[in-house]
């Protein structure tokens, strides 16, 4: 654990992984030294096989604890404290969905049918785009954030209430920064892949929420116009913080809402989430709101009709053969951009190289390991999501080989590979 907690501390990812190797070889030194000294014979290739079967036994238990923390989300109801919070259009207690990895993105939002909660596509935001990168600019000490936009509903199809509300606070996309700022505010550290997984998975489990004017710490912040901190949310009651469930899965700790005006909407809420204990610092929650509303969100809506139930759910299967070939491009892109820029002999992408003939094995594998298969789910959306952004060949590259990188960080195939 000391040992992890000091490759963390090492912000440059090829450094990191130079360090890694280098200490894994003296540890294997060190102890092929013990044994010579004892005078115990070792077979050094049967040796180093049973270091690789540890390896990946290890690996195998953190994916199981991470499938099973998933699978409690799953099964342990949400317990909605009061009214006007809906999980995935209803106002009664649901279980919450599994939430795969992945950036959910806000740029769009569909408009609900009657009292559906809004959901959105796999696109990342310009929007929150901006926000990440203030935050890795000014280190603020918040790793994910998400934007939830007022919604008009049909009075007509919503739940019957004795004070019924026509606007609705709908999900709006989620993003996830690669590193987290201590408490001694020494320098940025690198978040683990679980970390990064977790947040994903929270900012998916987040999606199927939708909150009315006032309820909800989105409801509530869009109603009093005002900055609320929380802390040890984890650990609140459901009528304080409807997904307290959620995040004690995912380790969210510190909450932090932020009113942003907006040009079309007049206003929408922006969410920060922390994995630790943060204490309140109004000075920075006044320039955040400051800073954030000279972005100048502007939510684009995508007009949904509502063609009444299926006849045919058995075309279901159209649907994910389109998926599966979506997929597929998408991967040949991908694997198309990273090809190019290896040949450019760019400056931008020489410090690199070693990542980026990582991802290109990576992806001419034909089987891929479960955890292979997550990361290239968040490569994927992250190519989608920057590619949405207009940015050269070459900077689109380079990015995601850092996402790459950053995923890979605390895997032991890294090592793998390096050796």
């Amino acid at each position: 654990e000391l040992e992890d907690s000091f490759f963390r501390s090492i912000s440059c990812s090829m450094e990191r992984a130079e360090i890694r190797f280098h200490l894994q070889k003296e540890w294997r030194e060190l102890f092929s030294n013990y044994c010579v000294h004892l005078g115990q014979k070792l077979d050094a290739d049967d040796w180093l096989v049973s270091v690789e079967e540890v390896d990946r036994r290890a690996s195998q238990a953190k994916d199981a604890a991470r499938m099973a923390r998933r699978k409690k989300m799953i099964n342990v109801p949400v317990q909605l404290g009061g009214q006007g919070v809906f999980v995935d259009g209803t106002a009664t207690p649901l279980a919450p969905q599994h939430a795969s990895q992945g950036i959910v993105d806000p740029t769009e939002v569909k408009r609900p049918r009657g009292d559906e909660s809004q959901t959105s596509p796999l696109q990342s935001p310009p929007y929150l785009s901006r926000i990440v990168s203030y935050i890795e600019r000014h280190r603020i000490p918040f790793e994910h954030v998400d934007a939830w936009v007022p919604s008009f509903v049909n009075q007509q199809q919503a739940p019957t209430t004795a004070n019924a509300q026509k606007c609705r606070l709908c999900y709006a996309g989620s993003a996830t920064v690669g590193v987290r700022i201590p408490a001694d505010d020494r320098g940025a550290i690198p978040l683990s892949t679980e970390d990064i997984l977790d947040l994903h998975a929270f900012g998916e489990y987040s999606e199927k929420f939708s909150f009315d004017v006032g309820s909800g710490l989105p409801g509530r912040v869009y109603q009093s116009g005002i900055p609320s901190w929380e802390r040890s949310v984890h650990h609140a009651p459901s009528n304080h913080f409807e997904r307290c469930g959620g995040a004690l899965q995912c380790g969210i700790k510190t909450v932090l809402g932020l009113p942003i005006p907006s040009p079309n909407v007049g206003r929408i809420v922006v969410v920060f989430y922390s994995r630790q204990d943060r204490i309140q610092n109004q000075e920075m929650v006044g320039k955040l709101v400051t800073e954030l509303a000279k972005l100048k969100p502007y939510p684009k809506w995508k007009l949904v009709v509502d063609l009444g139930p299926n006849p045919r759910p058995t075309q279901s299967k159209p649907t994910e053969t389109t998926n599966v070939a979506t997929t597929a491009k998408m991967v040949n892109e991908m694997f198309a951009l990273i090809q190019g820029q290896m040949s450019s002999g760019s400056a931008q992408v020489s410090p690199y190289l070693n990542g980026f003939t990582s991802l290109r094995l990576l992806l001419l594998k034909s089987s891929k390991s479960q955890k292979e298969s997550e990361i290239l789910h968040v490569l994927l959306n992250s190519y989608k999501s920057y590619a949405a952004t207009g940015r050269t060949g070459e900077d689109l590259a380079v990015l995601i080989v850092r996402d790459f990188l950053t995923l890979c960080q605390q895997s032991q195939s890294v090592s793998h590979v390096v050796s």
